[in-house]
């Protein structure tokens, strides 16, 4: 059975087509009379399709939509109107609505089209949300995979086509995503040809026919190294790993490529085993040769800045008494010029370098500079049992080092502490750990070249590898954080216990934080107002399951504890080996929106209402009377027709005080607001209706109030409310107190008064036993000087109506 969310401001119209509709049994409909009630519906309730109609009070169809599709929900939608201008339609289907459906013309025909269209709708709907949601979630895995990816369908045709690729090829994502016949290798090869991703099944054979090498099968996927030419067309190589796509059934439906540019490896790499091989060469004697004797120095040079650069330390090699043999390498100026521009400095450095050198015949010695919190290492580089040189490296600071311990050193060895401060910060920081994996690479080097052991080469080039991985991490970790840094929405990392990992600088905006730590480790719900917290952990909960949620709007909740209104979607992270890591949430602040959105709100409010009275509302009378007529000539009996006959006369009734009603609301807001007394305003309006039988108490005073001059309207309308729907009623009374400090003007009665569930929708324009304008008229006529009314009564005990008045617009003559 298919569910149907039916929405018309007018009871008739709802009547009818859920008649109609449920004649079949093939649907259920539900019926509500305002696009807010719909809205509060899809709290608790889901639906198969919605029809609404277009012009209703409060939220018109097209402007239901729009919330609904903020919202994120994404459900069939039928505007269903009598309003037939071509531009509606456009308009409707332009917002996303799925069919447009003009009211009017013979209703059994018209009602068999609608069915038509609820079933295609959802038919459609089921289909397209099968392939959404499997797009959707590759599409969002592929885009937060660092290496350039795409992938395929079984079809051989492109459906995820990542950022990183988009810069490698310079294709963007909707030039390629849809095509087929191989166009994803014309980027890299210039032509159509199966791409590693085509070859998962392929032969040994058939891959060396590819001019792949170093082809590696690690289950299912295939892993192998390719020769390209860039875009720049610079010859590079290419390593790529495919492997098969596979559905929630563990069926097969595509296959996902993931590439990396290892030119620069592959060529540092080689250039330093040659190097290597070069120094190796064995020499015979040791006891008279010196290090530039037994090397080349230009070659000892290149591997020195080769080292220097991967490892981001200062470096340079010096006969034992400190002598260079080699020019530095990523020397800092708080060295070359502070420190050792100083005869205490300069003395403490050599002293550092030669003891760097003690002999010691089972490894290379290392010892830390002198400098507190300045390291630095040495290894000793031997000919036989002699030594013939010292391998210097470091100028850095371990992270967490003392400045104050600095600069006490600068005082001690006579330095400028100003400039010793400022030259400070030009050196690099990084971790004990990282600088002692550092050390062990300068002792595996040293020990190669000292004992001219060729077996060590290959330890080199692992070392070398390892260190290039580490710097294009940290590269790549930068950029994307730079990334993060720059974009327009704010951005909230969290782990999978719901603390905060890591913001950006526009979402420490938004708080209303000074700083990032601020929020760090904070739990990602206390960003939010509490009544929206629910609905976060249900957002992270479909997050968990479907890799994304929709686009939801939140009330953000800022460090002052003050809320601005906000939209966020949630995606999940996982790691390469498909395990959740935690979530990123990228939202915005709608303030201005929801501000435009309000005012123009309120300037078509008073325009929509007096279409939909004067053309909808009436049009929507005639098509009931229509459907009614006919129905009734259907009827099996005396006593159906009857009925029948009965709404075509309500019905009618309906259309005259409709009209009627017109006339009042067009008047309002037309003249400035001006101040009244109360009690004559009260009586004014009292003598226009029979109240000889209701005993009338006025105790104002000599209050006025500053309002539109329908004042006397209100109080007409709530007199003559009471005279027609409280039933036994016999007195009014009319009286002023005061709450929270604002005056309130009351107006009581002895009927059986309102039942809870209709005290807020009284005030809805249509809703009522008769027009259903008249308590509507009333709050429209207040709201232009700032007074409101509520209803406060209790049922069985009469009704109650509170108007409250603003200070300043009240005062007592």
């Amino acid at each position: 059975m298919i569910t149907v969310l039916l929405i018309d401001d007018e009871p008739a119209i709802l009547d009818v087509t859920r008649l109609f509709l449920e004649r079949t049994g093939a649907f259920c409909v539900e019926t509500t009379s305002s696009g807010s009630e719909a809205l509060e519906k899809f709290d608790s309730t889901n639906y198969d399709v919605i029809i609404s109609d277009y012009e209703m009070p409060g939220m018109n169809g097209i402007e239901l939509l729009r919330a609904l599709k903020s919202r994120g929900v994404d459900v069939p939608f039928i505007i269903f109107t009598g309003k037939g201008r071509e531009v509606v339609a456009v308009e409707a289907l332009t917002y996303g609505a799925t069919y447009y459906l003009q009211k009017g013309g013979e209703p059994r025909a018209q009602f068999a089209v609608l069915e038509s269209l609820i079933e295609q709708a959802v038919q459609k709907k089921r289909a397209e949300e099968e392939t959404r949601l499997s797009n959707l979630r590759l599409a969002d895995i592929v885009n937060f995979l660092p290496d350039p990816t795409f992938a395929i369908n079984c079809e051989g045709i492109v459906i995820a086509w990542n950022r990183a690729i988009e810069e490698m090829t310079g294709v963007k994502a909707m030039e390629i995503i849809g095509k087929g016949n191989y166009a994803y290798a014309i980027p890299f090869y210039g032509s159509r040809q199966p791409g590693l991703i085509g070859l998962l099944n392929a032969t040994p054979e058939e891959l060396n026919e590819r001019t792949y090498i170093n082809v590696l099968h690690e289950g299912q996927a295939l892993i192998a190294e390719r020769n390209y030419v860039s875009l720049r067309g610079n010859p590079s190589v290419l390593w790529a790993k495919a492997t098969p796509l596979c559905n929630e059934e563990g069926e097969i439906i595509g296959a996902i490529e993931s590439i990396r540019d290892v030119t620069r490896q592959e060529l540092q790499m080689d250039a330093l085993q040659q190097r290597v091989q070069i120094l190796t060469e064995p020499v015979g004697d040791t006891t008279t040769l010196t290090f530039s004797d037994l090397f080349d120095i230009d070659e000892i040079q290149q591997i020195q800045d080769a080292f220097s650069d991967a490892t981001g330390v200062a470096s340079i090699i010096t006969d034992p008494d400190g002598t260079p043999f080699t020019r530095p390498s990523n020397f800092r100026r708080l060295c070359t010029e502070v420190i050792q521009g100083t005869s205490k400095g300069a003395a403490n450095c050599l002293h550092s370098i030669t003891m760097a050198g003690s002999p010691d015949q089972q490894d290379p010695t290392l010892h830390p500079c002198r400098i507190g919190g300045l390291w630095d290492r040495g290894a000793t580089i031997y000919a036989g049992n002699r030594k013939v040189a010292i391998w210097q490296i470091g100028q850095v600071l371990i992270e967490g080092y003392d400045k104050e311990a600095l600069l006490d050193y600068a005082d001690q060895i006579g330095a400028n502490r100003d400039k010793f401060a400022e030259a400070l910060t030009g050196v690099p920081q990084m971790s004990l750990e990282h600088l002692e994996k550092v050390e062990q690479a300068l002792i595996l080097i040293a020990r190669q070249i000292s004992a001219l052991a060729l077996k060590n080469i290959q330890q080199s080039r692992m070392l070398a590898e390892r260190m290039k991985a580490e710097d294009d991490l940290k590269e790549s970790r930068e950029q994307l954080r730079s990334l993060i840094e720059f974009l327009p929405e704010a951005m909230l990392q969290y782990d999978l216990d719901g603390r905060m990992i890591t913001v950006n600088k526009k979402a420490v905006e938004m708080s209303g934080s000074s700083l990032e730590d601020e929020m760090i480790g904070v739990d990602v719900l206390s960003f939010f107002a509490p009544t929206d917290r629910d609905l976060i952990r249900e957002n992270i909960r479909v997050t968990l399951t479907e890799g994304t949620s929709p686009i939801t709007e939140y009330q953000f909740l800022k460090k002052d504890d003050t809320t601005i209104p906000s939209e966020f979607s949630f995606s999940l992270l996982r790691n390469r080996n498909d395990s959740p890591t935690s979530f990123i949430g990228l939202g915005r602040d709608i303030t201005k929106r929801k501000m435009v959105e309000e005012e123009i709100r309120m300037i078509n409010k008073k325009l929509n209402l007096l279409s939909s009275v004067t053309r909808h509302d009436v049009l929507n009378q005639l098509t009931a009377l229509r459907g009614f007529l006919e129905m009734a000539e259907e009827a099996p009996d005396t006593l159906s027709k009857g009925q029948l006959i009965r709404k075509v006369m309500e019905t009618a009734d309906r259309i005259h005080h409709q009209i009627t009603f017109t006339g009042d609301y067009q008047e309002i807001g037309l003249e400035s607001p001006q101040w009244q007394n109360l009690d004559t305003t009260i009586r004014r309006a009292a003598s226009a209706l029979d109240l000889q039988e209701i005993n009338l108490a006025i105790e104002v005073n000599t209050s006025s109030l500053y309002a539109d001059p329908l004042l006397e309207k209100v109080f007409f309308n709530l007199m003559e409310n009471a005279k027609r729907y409280a039933t036994g009623m016999s007195s009014i009374r009319f009286s002023i107190e005061e709450k929270d400090s604002d005056p309130v003007v009351i107006c009581t009665d002895n009927g059986p008064g309102i039942p809870p569930a209709e005290k807020e929708r009284i005030f809805t324009a249509g809703y009522g036993k008769n027009t259903g304008y008249g308590l509507f008229l009333i709050t429209e006529i207040l709201s232009i000087t700032g007074l409101s009314i509520a209803e406060t009564g209790t049922a069985g005990s009469g009704a109650r109506f509170e108007i409250r008045v603003p200070p300043d617009r009240f005062r007592c003559a």
